[in-house]
């Protein structure tokens, strides 16, 4: 199975809303930056805020994100597919509290250094 193809459960979730109920359910938005896409060290979404965990997914350079929350020099992200750029991923309102995002997008963790925050 190669390590963008697998689809089992997040181990540790993306949590949305954060800071607080009258902004966004996440307030940043980042972009990644170049990378040797021939190399190993490419921006791979991950289980848990470890390069150790489960990769899940990988990022393309210059791809959106919204950064919901970081741990451990990663960032809980929330994105569309490659071919879901019309999917409303429900980041840009406020939630009434802190909670696990459930969808309708991707979400995992993503190594800091690949992301350029550019709003937020």
């Amino acid at each position: 199975m190669a390590k963008d193809d697998y689809s089992g459960p997040i181990p540790l979730p993306i949590k949305i809303g954060g800071d607080g109920p009258e902004l966004d359910a996440c307030g940043t938005y980042a972009q990644v930056v170049d990378f040797d896409a021939s190399g190993e060290d490419v921006p791979y979404v991950h289980d848990a805020p470890s390069a150790a965990t489960k990769a899940r997914d990988k990022l393309t350079s210059g791809q959106g994100v919204k950064v919901c929350e970081t741990q451990n020099d990663f960032s809980g992200i929330v994105y569309a597919g490659e071919r879901e750029t019309d999917v409303d991923c429900k980041t840009d309102s406020p939630v009434a509290t802190e909670q696990n995002y459930t969808g309708p997008c991707r979400s995992g963790w993503v190594d800091n250094r690949f992301l350029q925050m550019t709003a937020g």
